[in-house]
């Protein structure tokens, strides 16, 4: 336990005992036009981040934020309730973003990869809401080591097999 704390703080502090780049937090929402929820949630993010609370302060000194408020603006002005101007579900663009028909997917996408080289993504999250969901739900993808345990059966729970005299 106490190697992996050393660990840790050798990592934040960088290899050569000088500060370590913050790493990034990427938030971003109303890639839907029609999710208004998502601009409340940004907007409880937002002065939650910029307070003066004890959090807020910690989370700005260890994270750099870059946020994009709202992913389809031209979508929301139009009262387009998925699409952007083009008729374009901008959610299922972020594989190959074309700049003059997906330019907020195209430019979110390029700051991303221009920050990652030189320093961390630790997270990034795009808020949405759901027509019929209610409460607060998350999808995510997995991680690197997530993906690493699904494919090993490493730490993976092993369920009681069930017989016709119980459990074995």
């Amino acid at each position: 336990a106490v190697a992996k704390l050393l660990e840790e703080a050798m990592r934040v502090a960088g290899v050569d005992g000088l500060p370590a780049l913050p790493r990034l937090v990427a938030l971003s929402a109303r890639v839907h036009p029609g999710e208004t929820g998502a601009s409340w949630m940004m907007q409880g993010v937002l002065d939650f981040l910029t307070s003066q609370a004890p959090e807020a302060r910690l989370l700005r000194s260890r994270f750099v934020f870059k946020i994009v408020p709202c992913l389809n603006p031209d979508g929301v002005v139009v009262g387009n309730h998925r699409c952007n101007l083009a008729g374009v579900d901008l959610n299922r663009r972020w594989g190959e973003p074309s700049k003059a028909l997906h330019p907020t997917i195209y430019a979110t996408k390029t700051l991303m990869h221009a920050l990652r080289q030189d320093r961390e993504l630790f997270l990034y999250c795009d808020f949405h809401t759901h027509s019929k969901r209610k409460s607060v739900f998350a999808y995510g993808t997995a991680s690197d080591l997530s993906r690493r345990r699904r494919r090993t059966g490493e730490g993976r729970a092993r369920r009681p097999r069930l017989s016709r005299s119980g459990v074995r």
